[in-house]
């Protein structure tokens, strides 16, 4: 018997709880709850998991787990009769069916804002996000906050264009998010033209293995 995957385990166990997963975590990504926008989806979400792993836990967790290294969860959605998860949230279904490599790093982004105190950012997002230009963690929680009110204004598939096009600068100028002068507005680049930039994959990363900042968080 294979064993279990530690994402599938904390989702079963956290579950079967009623409770949600840690939002720093792995299986909350994994899992597709990047994409759910709001705590009462992402209850619903968690809901939908449960009573799929309810209806068999054994079995289920094996298919859980089968399906999650074979990027089939939508299908298991499907062939367990809850297609309904896709009303859930708008890009759930597509986050689901798409390769981990490749998913836009703003579901990384979504998770870093939701995750308040964390001030490690991903090295993918040191190099799409603009991160890489903090000098303090009090800048990589402002540049959380830019990153957010322009989530709230475009929502998650326009600001991952605006990532690909190099347009970070430019996009939060229009939309009135930073002025000019401000600091935020050198924060806004990154390593566009990059054929990596945007998406989840390790390309790219080399010269983002080392941490952020040299002291550790207290």
């Amino acid at each position: 018997v294979q064993p279990l995957d530690p994402d599938v385990a904390q989702l079963v166990e956290t579950v079967m709880q009623d409770k949600l997963l840690p939002v720093h975590t792995n299986a909350w990504y994994v899992f597709g709850f990047a994409c759910t926008g709001n705590e009462e989806t992402e209850r619903r979400l968690a809901g939908l998991y449960k009573a799929l792993i309810t209806e068999a836990p054994i079995s289920m967790t094996h298919d859980l787990q089968r399906a999650l290294h074979a990027n089939s969860l939508v299908a298991l959605f499907d062939k367990n009769a809850y297609s309904h998860f896709r009303t859930l949230a708008p890009y759930l279904e597509v986050f689901l069916n798409t390769p981990p490599p490749k998913r836009p790093t703003v579901w990384r982004l979504i998770q870093f804002i939701h995750d308040t105190h964390n001030t490690e950012p991903p090295a993918c997002l040191r190099r799409d996000y603009g991160f890489r230009f903090c000098r303090q963690r009090e800048e990589v929680l402002y540049l959380k906050e830019i990153h957010s009110a322009l989530l709230d204004k475009l929502g998650p598939k326009p600001l991952h264009d605006a990532c690909v096009y190099g347009r970070l600068r430019v996009t939060a100028l229009r939309e009135g998010v930073v002025l000019p002068r401000e600091r935020g507005a050198r924060l806004l680049e990154n390593d566009f033209p990059s054929p990596a930039l945007g998406f989840d994959s390790e390309d790219g990363l080399a010269a983002y293995q080392m941490p952020l900042f040299k002291k550790k968080m207290k």
